[in-house]
């Protein structure tokens, strides 16, 4: 590369040799392979590949167009300037055939299809690419493994996801997409499943700010993605850094550590590299929260009423919360008294304590609910036993309620 690098000096009256314009050739494709690398990406790999579909049902690989760029920095266009052969991967006995593309001794030829009228006797060097499921070919000088196929249980040869060829672009070829199509139906699966949490989630705090967040972020993959199909072709990497961030901010929602967070992008192993962002990913999205252990009190005919979860029944704790409209805000429970919802006009008649509320200013676990929500522990004792007989809680509303929410909370642990 060094010494190619270097143009031709050019002089006044001197010979012109076919070697001359070899070198320049050289020193021009040299310094743009260098121009190339020091964008900070690996550079080689394939750009675009489309294959006969229905030839490859049938077991045979037929490429019809392709661009790659070999590791030495060779440019390969199918049909632009070489020639490739079919592949049959009915291999006897082989259920997986890898596929190599050896790139053979050069050649000039003068083929018609590369005549025009302005160089009709121009010879051009057409490259002979050969595929084969050897990693060697005795007249090759530059070899690239550039897929590998295995066949389903029905007899038909599919591409394999466990190896992927280092990519120039995302996209133009078959590779990656059948990961990314499937990523695209499930994000629209837990795209609702945020959106159902969030309406459900009625106290502020951490857990739905974290789901907004997740949502957010869900937003924007998702318009990544449909970029990538509507022809905005860019490199692996940076669809390896999209879904790395997504993956990330899953797992904080999820409240789980990321898996291989760190790892870096390794263009050599592109399948590798992939598997472990689509698995782990597919798995935090399938995750189901558990059912929120806390539900809200709705004020029907002045009463605030809810109707008990038969889980309450098994809970260690329950809490009574009230959600302010302040932070400062300072709540009085002179006439609040919680009792089961057929007794509250009873309590109130006969002057009882109803259910026992216990003040909680630091709740002895950690919690996402925000600062505004007041935990008041309840006590057990028999007017809490009549609201579990009837599985159902209220108390009357006041003006001193105005504007405040309520919510009963349970733990098991």
């Amino acid at each position: 590369m060094a010494g190619k690098l270097a143009r031709v000096s050019w002089e006044m009256g001197q010979a012109l040799l076919p070697e001359h314009f070899t070198a320049q050739e050289d020193a021009l494709e040299a310094g743009a392979a260098v121009r190339s690398r020091l964008k900070g990406l690996p550079d080689y790999g394939i750009a675009a590949l489309k294959v006969n579909d229905t030839l490859l049902s049938e077991g045979v690989f037929s490429i019809t167009s392709m661009t790659a760029v070999m590791p030495s920095g060779l440019l390969l266009d199918v049909p632009g300037n070489a020639v490739i052969t079919s592949f049959n991967l009915n291999v006897p006995g082989l259920s997986m055939v890898p596929v190599y593309l050896h790139v053979l001794k050069r050649k000039s030829q003068t083929g018609e299809d590369k005549k025009s009228e302005e160089d009709n006797e121009i010879s051009r060097i057409i490259h002979q690419i050969v595929l084969s499921s050897e990693q060697s070919h005795a007249n090759a000088f530059e070899t690239m493994k550039i897929a590998q196929f295995e066949k389903n249980p029905d007899g038909i040869w599919v591409l394999s996801g466990s190896y992927i060829p280092p990519l120039l672009q995302v996209g133009t070829s078959m590779f990656l997409e059948s990961e990314l199509t499937e990523l695209s139906g499930s994000l629209e699966l837990f795209q609702y499943k945020l959106t159902q949490e969030i309406a459900a989630s009625y106290l502020s705090g951490d857990s739905l700010t974290s789901a907004k967040q997740c949502l957010k972020s869900v937003y924007r993959i998702k318009r990544f993605l449909a970029n990538i199909l509507f022809k905005i072709n860019i490199h692996p990497y940076y669809v390896y850094e999209a879904l790395k961030d997504f993956y990330t901010e899953v797992c904080f929602y999820e409240n789980t550590v990321p898996e291989n967070i760190t790892v870096p992008f390794d263009c050599d192993q592109l399948g590798k590299t992939f598997s472990e962002i689509f698995n782990p990913l597919k798995e935090q999205m399938q995750v189901v929260q558990a059912p929120s252990p806390y539900l809200p009190f709705e004020l029907k005919d002045n009463v605030w009423q809810i109707k008990l979860p038969p889980r309450t029944r098994e809970a260690r704790d329950v809490y009574f919360l009230i959600q302010k409209k302040h932070v400062s805000e300072t709540v009085s429970l002179k006439e609040l008294k919680l009792a089961g919802l057929s007794r509250v006009s009873l309590v109130h008649k006969l002057a009882l304590q109803g259910v026992p509320i216990q003040k909680i200013d630091r709740p002895p676990f950690q919690h996402t609910f925000g600062s505004e929500v007041d935990f008041f522990l309840i006590s057990q004792g028999e007017e809490w036993d009549h609201a579990l007989r009837e599985m159902a809680l209220g108390f009357y509303h006041t003006s001193h309620f105005e504007g405040m929410n309520y919510y009963l909370y349970w733990r098991f642990a």
